[in-house]
């Protein structure tokens, strides 16, 4: 009768303990409902041991199959052995979920840390040029400078943008490109006089693509700025990115005096017209340039 005793009471044990890990399951798995109908069946086979153990308390000669509540007994075991197993696989889950994302963080932080370095480095980079060119006096070498300080400038702004935005590999077009045509006009002491018309699609492109397209738009636009309004009070420029059907449709117009016929868009020996081209066959787009009433540029790339 003792060793009877003693099965009943180690199959409680085991069982209220499997029930109190069935509970704290809900707390990993947010499983509620499963494990609370667990826990009441653990506890409902805690009774059925705890009936039989009341009654040989009542009367000693109460007679139970030993080979029963031994096999109760096993049961009971391994149903806490198995309680015991599953929660500590979502424990280890957790934990390493915990290490992805403190891994995650510390890799989002380095990225960051990049971003701004690099993005200091092309501000510092700028202001050597402006200070070079400050200090020269051939006009064709303080353009070139100050065009290598743009070019370096559409560059920084797409950087301050993946810096400023969670995201590492991609940005809104619209976001980066109103930027950097801000930052572009505001160079010429003439910004005041142009009206700049901006009608850009928000959607998302890559930085390698953003980056291609910010220059040639950079070189576009500061020819505008430099050359299409000489002589004129005021002038206005125009500029749409529109998405369709997967493609991208990029126009920069402008009201000005307009590109002289002599210049060849896809075969001009000008380095920012020759830069534009190898930056539209890198899009693996096309562009092309209609005359009257100013000057038109139209490029178009697919996604």
């Amino acid at each position: 009768m003792d060793i009877i005793i003693i099965v009943l009471v180690i199959s409680i044990i085991f069982q209220l303990t499997a029930a109190f890990y069935a509970l704290m399951l809900i707390k990993l798995t947010g499983k509620k409902i499963s494990w609370i109908l667990i826990s009441i069946a653990l506890i409902l086979m805690t009774v059925r041991r705890i009936v039989p153990l009341y009654n040989i308390y009542l009367n000693e000669s109460y007679q139970l199959n030993i080979e029963n509540e031994v096999i109760g007994l096993i049961l009971s075991f391994l149903l806490l052995i198995g309680v015991i197993g599953i929660k500590s696989i979502f424990v280890e889950r957790i934990l390493a979920e915990n290490k992805i994302e403190k891994l995650l963080k510390e890799k989002e932080l380095l990225l960051r840390e990049v971003h701004h370095r690099i993005k200091n480095m092309m501000s510092i980079l700028k202001s050597v040029l402006v200070w070079h060119a400050s200090n020269i006096k051939d006009k064709s070498a303080i353009e070139a400078l100050e065009d290598a300080g743009s070019r370096i400038q559409s560059m920084a702004v797409l950087y301050d943008k993946l810096y400023r935005d969670s995201g590492y590999d991609q940005l809104s077009i619209k976001q980066y490109l109103e930027a950097l045509v801000d930052k572009i006009v505001t160079i010429f002491p003439k910004t005041t006089e142009i009206k700049i018309n901006k009608n850009i699609d928000d959607f998302i492109l890559d930085t390698e693509r953003l980056q291609s397209l910010g220059i040639i738009i950079n070189e576009l636009l500061t020819n505008i700025m430099k050359y299409a309004f000489c002589g004129q009070e005021k002038g206005e420029i125009d500029i749409s990115v529109t998405l369709y059907d997967k493609n991208v449709k990029v126009i920069i117009s402008d009201d000005g005096k307009g590109i002289p016929e002599t210049i060849d868009l896809k075969n001009s020996t000008g380095f920012g017209l020759m830069l534009v081209n190898a930056l539209t066959k890198k899009l693996d787009g096309n562009i092309n340039i209609e005359r009257g009433g100013g000057s038109k540029f139209i490029l178009e790339f697919s996604l």
